[in-house]
C-alpha cells in the first residue's frame, strides 16, 4: 500500500514516525484492530492495537491507537535499542509463517499483538522483567533437527525398511542439533541433545545449515517432531538464570523421528523414512521401520 511519507500522524505522546495514507487508498485494516509497522535490520516489526476493538478509519484514529500502546513501545525501544519508525497500515500485512514469531501484550490502555521475525528475537537478550511479564507467548509448532546429513544418490537409495542411518554428530560429543518452529526453513537455536529424550538449549548462538563438501551430495535432516508446541520463549533461545533450559521429556523407549530430504531449487522438502533412534556405538541411528511415498507417488526419485 501507498503511504505519504512526508505527513506526520498527530498524536499527543512524541510522535514515532507514523504517516497518513492517502484518501483515495485509505481502507479497514481488518474487523478488528489496526495495524503498523516498523522495518529493522531483520525486516518487518507488526504491531496490531486494540485486538478486541475497531480498526482505525483514518489517520488521526491511527495516531490515537498508536498513543494508547506508547507504554509498550518504548519498552521495545529500549530493549531493541533502536527508536522504531511505525507507520500505519491500512490492511493487514501479508503473514509470513515460519519466519515471524507472534505474542500478545497486555497494557494499560490497550491489548496488542506484536509479530517480529525469530531472526530479530535470537540476536537480542530476553526481555527485562518489566516488559517480559506483560507478553503472553503461545505455544508454537516446532521440531528439532537431530543431524544434518549430505548423503549420495546411492546412500538415499540404500535406505529401507530394516536398515539403519547412522547419525555421525551423536558420535562427536557434545551432540548438538537445532530447534526452531515447523515453517522455518532452516537453522534454529542449538539444542544439546547429549541425553535425546530430554533435549535443552545449548546456550549458544543460532544456527545454519552448513555447506556441503561435495556439491553432488543431498542435503537431508533427521527431525524429531514435537507437535504440542514450545513456547515461544524457547524458541527464542532465551533462558533465565538457574533455567535449564528444558524444552520437553519425551519418552526414551521409542523415540521416533523423520529422515527428509531438504528442498533444493529442483526438490521441495519431503520425508524419506521414518523410524526409531537406537544406541549405535558410542553414539546413536535410525532404525528406519517405514519408508514414505515421494510427492508424486513414486519411489525416491534417481535425480
Amino acid at each position: 500500500m501507498q503511504v505519504h511519507s512526508g505527513i506526520a500522524l498527530p498524536r499527543p505522546a512524541p510522535p514515532r514516525g507514523v504517516h497518513a495514507q492517502p484518501r483515495a487508498t485509505r481502507l479497514r485494516a481488518s474487523e478488528f484492530g489496526t495495524w503498523f509497522e516498523a522495518p529493522c535490520a531483520y525486516g518487518c516489526v507488526r504491531l496490531c492495537v486494540d485486538l478486541s476493538g475497531e480498526s482505525a478509519h483514518h489517520a488521526a484514529e491511527a495516531a490515537l491507537a498508536l498513543a494508547r500502546a506508547e507504554p509498550l513501545l518504548a519498552a521495545l525501544d529500549d530493549w531493541i535499542g533502536v527508536d522504531l519508525a511505525w507507520r500505519w497500515v491500512g490492511a493487514p500485512p501479508p503473514s509470513a509463517p515460519g519466519v515471524m514469531a507472534a505474542v500478545r501484550w497486555r497494557g494499560p490502555g490497550a491489548e496488542c499483538g506484536l509479530t517480529a521475525p525469530w531472526a530479530l528475537l535470537r540476536a537480542l537478550p530476553a526481555p527485562e522483567a518489566a516488559l517480559a511479564e506483560r507478553l503472553d507467548w503461545p505455544l508454537v509448532p516446532a521440531l528439532i533437527t537431530l543431524a544434518q546429513l549430505w548423503l549420495g544418490l546411492d546412500e538415499l537409495a540404500a535406505v529401507e525398511s530394516g536398515g539403519a542411518v547412522l547419525l555421525p554428530a551423536s558420535l562427536q560429543p557434545p551432540w548438538v542439533g537445532w530447534l526452531r518452529a515447523t515453517e522455518e526453513g532452516a537453522g534454529g537455536v542449538a539444542i544439546d541433545l547429549s541425553t535425546p529424550w530430554r533435549p535443552r538449549l545449548a546456550g549458544q548462538a543460532a544456527l545454519a545449515a552448513d555447506a556441503p563438501a561435495d556439491p553432488d551430495r543431498i542435503a537431508c535432516e533427521l527431525r524429531l517432531d514435537l507437535p504440542l508446541g514450545v513456547s515461544g520463549l524457547r524458541l527464542a533461545g532465551w533462558r533465565r538464570e538457574g533455567d535449564a533450559g528444558e524444552l520437553v521429556h519425551l519418552s526414551a523407549a521409542g523415540l521416533r523421528a523423520t529422515l527428509w530430504r531438504c528442498a533444493s531449487p529442483r526438490h521441495a522438502a519431503h520425508a524419506i523414512a521414518a523410524g526409531t533412534l537406537m544406541p549405535w556405538g558410542d553414539g546413536w541411528a535410525l532404525a528406519v521401520e517405514t519408508m514414505a511415498e515421494t510427492p508424486d507417488g513414486g519411489a525416491e526419485p534417481k535425480d
